[in-house]
């Protein structure tokens, strides 16, 4: 995810700042073209496995955190890359999904506390 973001993402959205420098409307939709498809299925693809999931894996807040800090810490490059008026689209998906993510982490700390708690009671 960080390597898309920061490299493909910002190389392509570079590139069409470059080709269409004289007509903003035309860069901006060609960036939009070209970007709107892969950058749905990046942040789609989290969402599809968190819903796919339905028993939970403690195991699996290892991926929810690094897919939450992946996008956490380049939240201002995803801000930059996708700043057009035609990408705003792309920044609410991008939060919505932070946001789907850390209430997944904190489900997940939620059952592995209770599940330790019943554990423990069984030892007093």
């Amino acid at each position: 995810m960080k390597i898309l973001i920061s490299t493909v993402f910002n190389g392509e959205r570079i590139l069409c700042d470059h080709v269409f420098s004289s007509s903003a409307s035309i860069r901006e939709s060609c960036f939009m073209d070209i970007s709107c498809e892969a950058v749905t299925l990046l942040f789609g693809f989290p969402q599809v496995l968190m819903a796919v999931k339905s028993k939970k894996n403690y195991l699996d807040i290892f991926c929810l955190l690094d897919m939450y800090i992946a996008i956490s810490e380049n939240w201002s490059k995803i801000e930059s890359i996708f700043g057009f008026e035609s990408t705003t689209a792309v920044r609410s998906q991008a939060l919505n999904l932070l946001i789907k993510l850390s209430g997944s982490v904190l489900s997940v700390f939620s059952d592995f506390e209770s599940m330790v708690q019943k554990d423990s009671s069984k030892f007093d």
